[in-house]
């Protein structure tokens, strides 16, 4: 097994990663396939001591890249899930039952938690954790117990790096 990746690895590898336009985060797996590699490492270990079974992803291009490295990365399923219309379209049968994570590269709006949530206490799962590479500290209010963010998004900013503020978690 490889060491994990250092803070410091993960920083660099998300600042290969991400653009800032209009200052929002914009990030693009096609920018470093060894940048996703770090990153995905990195989820992958803030993840394992929450056991899940399996993990959603977001079924876009950039959150498919991370989702291979974790399930390479932890032995787990990742599964990708869109939301449509205001209903989670997932197979039912990777998520029935189990401790569940959600991974995304970046942003997990409030909304997105409830109906994760949701949809996963109708199928008898349970949401253990949420990991995101880019986004807010975590605030206490997500309801979820343990929402893990690899860099804060503020460290990203021009600002941040003037003064060297930024870091990783």
């Amino acid at each position: 097994m490889t060491r994990p990746p250092s803070p410091q690895d993960v920083l660099a590898a998300v600042r290969d990663l991400t653009q800032l336009r209009d200052g929002a985060v914009d990030i693009d797996h096609s920018r470093s396939a060894a940048a996703m590699e770090t990153v995905g490492r990195a989820m992958a270990d803030a993840l394992r001591p929450h056991r899940p079974e399996t993990v959603l992803t977001w079924d876009d291009s950039d959150n498919a890249v991370l989702g291979h490295v974790l399930a390479r990365e932890s032995g787990v399923p990742a599964v990708p899930f869109r939301l449509q219309d205001g209903v989670i379209d997932v197979d039912v049968e990777l998520v029935r039952g189990r401790q569940v994570a959600l991974a995304v590269l970046h942003g997990v709006p409030a909304f997105l938690l409830r109906q994760v949530r949701s949809y996963l206490d109708a199928h008898q799962a349970t949401l253990e954790a949420v990991a995101e590479a880019v986004g807010p500290r975590p605030s206490g209010e997500t309801a979820v117990p343990h929402h893990l963010v690899l860099v804060d998004q503020h460290t990203l900013t021009p600002a941040a790096r003037d003064t060297g503020t930024d870091h990783a978690h």
